[in-house]
């Protein structure tokens, strides 16, 4: 549709206006563009200029490296208005990439039939170079994201730290930053809040997702580890903003991702790598209600990524994956002190879990869940040594309770493999039971004349 203007308006309307057209008692708004071939080919020189992305440098550093990525954001759609806007461009993205590609370009939905405006050839051009530098970041995401820790196969190494504390709080330590590089740093927390949002969140696909955020967090890993710089991306800035992005990825479908497994896979080594990491920030602060917050906000992200992938047999092989592909940090972390941490994190164990502890502390056990009943069976030729419940394992199964299926009532039932027939007197069973809610005792012994004993509750401590 062409719509006319008198010259008198011309003057009074922008590059861009709308026109409302009414009719059938409907109201319908058009954008318009003022159509000037001179001015277009200026402003489109002129913004090729500052702003194409063909010199794009994923290595770039100083101000290249700057340059490169406020360009890439600012071309790229980081909110729920710019993508909303890049989804009803669609049609004429398409329509542009099936006259560049010919016929044999793959098929796509909503092509249009009629002359498109330059100003989205333009686009498209912006958009094209957007999603390959966007694709590599996504690769990079794929092959990495455990960065941050140099991994060693001693137990519990010790290594030299690029944090130091300074009164209750770990800070880095490194040069002053450039005046360019806190303008950058503005430029970015505008675009990560926008990423957080959660409407965006919820619409934009998850690969265009990832992408953007490792780009944020490859900015990260520059000003906080290859190049510190003290005065910007506060390292309490960069923990919180860099759980909180795994956070909105865990919570996106993965279902329909070509990629899955590999793309799954590089989430969860992401998940555990951060949450070290995010340990190994936290655990040198003085204040201890600090300490709190951090693990509490560190297994909050574990127990989403448990939620969702079911990681509570199987971490450790992540563990020892990005153990394997570390490469480069800026702490030294054990492999047994990594497990030995989430274990800590996770604080309860699966029921398989659970009775092999069980086991160990009662051998030959059988384990028996049965609704809220939990029934413990074993036979002993010295029951003096099981007189009174194991703390251990009523502790284990306290934390079971708590995060995996509801436990109110434990038997323990011991019997006796060590019979003296000719004593009448002598004790055939020992059944404890446990109330796990107001941990209550108590002891029943059947004798081999049939009698049997009751102990009074008491109160156990677990």
């Amino acid at each position: 549709m062409k719509v006319y203007i008198t010259e008198e308006s011309r003057d009074y309307l922008t590059d861009i206006f709308e026109v409302s057209l009414a009719y059938e008692d409907k109201v319908e708004n058009l954008r318009c563009w003022a159509y000037n071939p001179v001015a277009l080919a200026n402003y489109r020189e002129s913004q090729s200029k500052q702003d194409s992305l063909n010199d794009f440098e994923i290595e770039s550093s100083g101000n290249k490296f700057i340059e490169d990525r406020i360009k890439f954001f600012k071309a790229e759609a980081t909110t729920a208005t710019e993508w909303q806007d890049y989804k009803n461009n669609l049609k004429y993205m398409n329509q542009i990439k099936m006259e560049q590609e010919g016929d044999d370009g793959e098929p796509e939905d909503f092509i249009i039939d009629f002359k498109i405006p330059d100003e989205y050839r333009y686009a498209y051009k912006q958009y094209s170079a957007v999603s390959k530098i966007r694709n590599m970041f996504v690769h990079r995401f794929l092959g990495t994201g455990h960065m941050g820790i140099i991994f060693e196969d001693e137990k519990d190494t010790a290594g030299e730290s690029d944090y130091s504390v300074d009164g209750e709080s770990p800070k880095r330590v490194g040069r002053k930053a450039t005046t360019e590089e806190k303008r950058f740093v503005s430029f970015i927390k505008g675009k990560v809040k926008g990423m957080m949002n959660d409407v965006y969140v919820d619409v934009v696909e998850l690969e265009h997702y990832i992408g953007i955020v490792q780009v944020v967090m490859e900015i990260f890993e520059k000003y906080c580890s290859k190049d510190p710089v003290e005065d910007i991306f506060t390292l309490d800035y960069v923990v919180k903003t860099r759980t909180s992005f795994l956070m909105k990825i865990i919570g996106k479908p993965i279902d329909d991702i070509p990629n899955r497994d590999e793309m799954e896979s590089a989430i969860i080594k992401k998940v555990f790598s951060t949450i070290l990491i995010n340990f190994l920030y936290y655990q040198s602060m003085q204040e201890q209600d600090e300490r709190i917050q951090y693990e509490a906000l560190n297994r909050k992200l574990l127990m989403a990524a448990e939620k969702k992938y079911f990681l509570r047999q199987s971490y450790e092989k992540y563990i020892k994956d990005i153990v394997k592909e570390g490469k480069g940090g800026v702490l030294t972390f054990g492999y047994e002190k990594a497990c030995q941490y989430i274990e800590q994190l996770y604080g309860y164990k699966t029921f398989e879990m659970l009775c092999q502890t069980i086991k160990s502390i009662y051998p030959g056990a059988e384990v028996i869940n049965k609704g809220s009943t939990l029934r413990i069976s074993f036979g002993s030729d010295h029951l003096l040594d099981y007189a009174r419940p194991d703390i251990t394992v009523l502790s284990e199964i306290a934390k079971y309770s708590r995060n995996m299926a509801k436990v109110d009532v434990v038997y323990i039932i011991i019997k006796n493999t060590a019979l003296n027939p000719e004593n009448k007197n002598i004790i055939i069973e020992n059944k404890h039971k446990i109330y796990m809610e107001y941990h209550k005792w108590s002891l029943s012994q059947t004798r081999v004349n049939g009698n049997v004993m009751d102990s009074k509750p008491q109160y156990l401590a677990f």
